[in-house]
């Protein structure tokens, strides 16, 4: 999601417009595209926070169910991999 906001930011901010409406307009554009860049990039860093909690978890075998130990890794992989 983060490049399809920095587009718009990129739009807005580099577009000529005369009418100052629609230059306002596209100010705001800007700075709420980039308020949603912030909350991805705070919600990415949480997941991966979580992640290596619970991989910490399973190396520490803390983990109650350890014949679920490989397919979380792989689960929180993807995970890792879709978000980032």
């Amino acid at each position: 999601m983060i490049p399809h906001h920095s587009s718009a930011i990129m739009t807005s901010s580099h577009a000529n417009f005369k009418d100052p409406e629609v230059r306002q307009l596209a100010d705001s554009i800007v700075k709420s595209q980039e308020r949603e860049i912030m909350q991805n990039l705070a919600f990415n860093t949480t997941s991966l926070l979580n992640s290596i909690s619970i991989m910490k978890k399973l190396k520490e075998n803390k983990f109650p169910f350890v014949w679920l130990e490989p397919m979380l890794i792989i689960i929180i992989a993807l995970i890792c991999y879709i978000i980032l």
